[in-house]
């Protein structure tokens, strides 16, 4: 009874009508993949859905990698073009028509020539505020071999601020790009110049981002060269930084076992939070992107938290989750670090915290005052690898570096310190300076000898007693802490 009833839903399942009936249903697009992945003859039906069907409406919600490959997708077999796209998003609707805009846009087979690269139509982020109609336009640009993607500013904000954007002064101030030079992964090529990032919107970069994944793919696939993942100044939205993730995770672990040997040693994350998106930050030590147990050195520089509260919540939420159990270096450079944004990340170096083996601590160039230096102190106090320290150009006065000194003997259990700088005021007085940089330096001889004191006093005592005791491995006493 159970087979003949198996064998009627089966029957009624792959009957045309029923086949038919569902395919047109209004069913999401997470589904319809799924749906393709099962059988030939769901795949042939899905396809015949995206090349026949006259108009398909997508939403913020279908804003993924996996959805945009699968609309999209079809373009690079050069079918499917009769589509047309109501992308709706934020209150507006806009009705993208792949054949216009793949005529425009498209490049002929022998290339584009220099007049076409000039003059040529440019494709641009929509007039009204429409995520979804900037992701599949960036997406779609992002397939063809070649494109001009032209982003245009407010020409009195620009001209307020006295940035150069590189158009004529006859010109709306605007900046031009070709995906080429986006997607090839070549660090040296086309970057955002840093003094206009803050002036591009949402939708600015919701439009490049699709060129930004590509250049994420290719340097991932140079991993196993170098061993750094490098992804300065690419700015990945969270559809992209998704895709990356899982496509690490099936490099590493899509085999037998997991290639342990090729996750990558340094992670450079410099240049890359915007206002849409953290990129891969919150998704380091999770099932997203597993392939961060080997990286020693983090640098995370020229990423604001002010302008990014997100960005803290996810570098606290990776380091509780144990993401970086071997770190060694930490940059957090030029990253517009406050006190409230310390307070955040202080126990991250307490004991279990995540960070509490790291030895080199870079806060460079930030706001620090004496109340988020103390938050750092309250919780790094017992990280005993630490060797370096560094809190230059901060808004630290000589007062604080010279409580530092005091701090670091009497309180640190910094046993192997080797060096500490804070940054200065220009107006303080030479002379002062000098004499506090002395006293941070003998501080720091002090503490690593007082360690080293403190061991061998106890295997001397352990011999007097007549107990077997391992002479300590204590180093060098010599003052060996690196000058300024």
């Amino acid at each position: 009874m159970r087979g003949r009833s198996s064998r009627r839903i089966h029957a009624l399942t792959t009957s045309p009508e029923f086949v038919d009936a569902f395919v047109e249903s209004a069913l999401p697009l997470s589904t319809r993949r799924a749906l393709r992945r099962t059988s030939r003859m769901w795949r042939r039906k899905m396809e015949e859905f995206l090349t026949k069907r006259q108009t398909l409406v997508l939403r913020e919600q279908d804003c993924t990698q996996a959805d945009a490959d699968f609309v999209l997708g079809p373009l690079r077999k050069r079918h499917g073009r009769e589509l047309n796209l109501q992308l709706e998003g934020e209150g507006h609707v806009e009705l993208f028509r792949l054949t216009e805009w793949l005529e425009r846009h498209e490049r002929k087979p022998q290339g584009p020539t220099w007049l076409h690269l000039v003059m040529g139509p440019c494709v641009t982020a929509p007039t009204e505020p429409n995520p979804t109609a900037a992701f599949y336009t960036g997406r779609a640009a992002a397939t063809l071999t070649e494109a001009r993607i032209q982003i245009d500013f407010d020409p009195a904000v620009i001209r307020a601020a006295d940035v150069d954007v590189g158009s004529p002064h006859d010109e709306p101030p605007r900046l031009t790009m070709l995906t080429s030079d986006v997607k090839s992964g070549d660090p040296n090529q086309h970057r955002v110049k840093e003094e206009l990032v803050r002036y591009l919107k949402p939708d600015d970069w919701r439009l490049i981002a699709g060129c930004h994944r590509h250049t994420a793919e290719v340097r991932v696939s140079k991993l196993k060269g170098d061993m750094c993942l490098d992804l300065s100044h690419v700015r990945l939205d969270d559809a992209g930084a998704r895709w990356l993730g899982d496509h690490m995770n099936d490099i590493f672990y899509g085999g037998d076992r997991p290639l342990e040997h090729n996750w990558p040693l340094r992670l450079d994350l410099s240049y890359t939070v915007t206002d849409i998106s953290c990129g891969v930050l919150p998704y380091l030590g999770s099932h997203h992107l597993r392939a961060t147990k080997r990286i020693h050195t983090l640098y995370l520089r020229e990423n604001s938290f002010g302008r990014h509260p997100a960005m803290m919540e996810a570098l606290v939420a990776a380091c509780k989750r144990d993401a970086f159990p071997v770190l060694k270096i930490l940059r957090l450079d030029n990253t517009h670090l406050r006190d409230e944004d310390m307070e955040k990340l202080a126990p991250c170096f307490g004991p279990g915290g995540g960070l509490a083996e790291v030895e080199l601590v870079d806060l460079d160039n930030n706001h620090l005052t004496r109340q988020g230096l103390a938050s750092f102190l309250l919780f790094a106090r017992k990280m005993r690898k630490l060797q370096r320290l560094e809190v230059e150009w901060n808004d630290l006065t000589l007062g604080d570096a010279r409580k530092l000194a005091f701090w670091i003997v009497e309180t640190a259990e910094w046993r192997d310190i080797r060096y500490v700088s804070t940054g200065y005021h220009p107006d303080e007085d030479q002379d002062e300076r000098k004499s506090v940089q002395k006293l941070l330096r003998n501080a720091v001889k002090q503490r690593r000898q007082s360690w080293r004191w403190t061991q061998l006093a106890e295997h001397a005592r352990a011999l007097d007693a007549g107990r077997y005791y391992s002479t300590p491995t204590v180093g060098n006493t010599d003052d060996s802490s690196e000058s300024d």
